[in-house]
């Protein structure tokens, strides 16, 4: 019986990260596309050129997130710190102008949410993998 409670408590958590993780993702990837051909004032050659070491992971992850494939989320949570310290350098740069400030804060929050969601997903799917596995003791 408790074991069964536990088994389902995992996998709500599990669905709780998974659905924080495709949040954030979205919500990082539409900001991303925003910031880069619309808020700065770069020609469109350009912003294509800024914006692709940035989208280019995030859209290969994608599939692999929507899927929940452990593998990605492992890799993914260490590339989403790429990405943080891309948005912390937007803010710091365009901190005389209070609302592209504002706007490129989001990057950084935006990348800490999804990187907890990847960790509890990953908590959670390690977690589910001992309780189904067979003992050895």
């Amino acid at each position: 019986m408790n074991t069964e409670n536990n088994h389902a408590e995992l996998i709500l958590n599990a669905r709780r990260a998974w659905r924080l993780t495709t949040a954030s993702y979205m919500c990082l990837c539409g900001l991303l596309l925003v910031w880069n051909f619309r808020i700065l004032p770069v020609a469109p050659g350009t912003a294509l050129v800024m914006s692709a070491p940035l989208l280019l992971p995030l859209a290969v992850a994608g599939p692999g997130l929507f899927r929940g494939k452990t593998y990605t989320y492992k890799w993914m949570s260490l590339v989403i710190w790429l990405i943080f310290a891309h948005g912390c350098m937007e803010a710091w740069t365009h901190r005389e102008v209070p609302a592209l400030a504002a706007v490129a804060s989001l990057e950084p929050l935006l990348s800490v949410a999804l990187f907890i969601g990847l960790v509890r997903f990953l908590k959670a799917q390690t977690a589910l993998t001992k309780l189904s596995s067979p003992s050895s003791d």
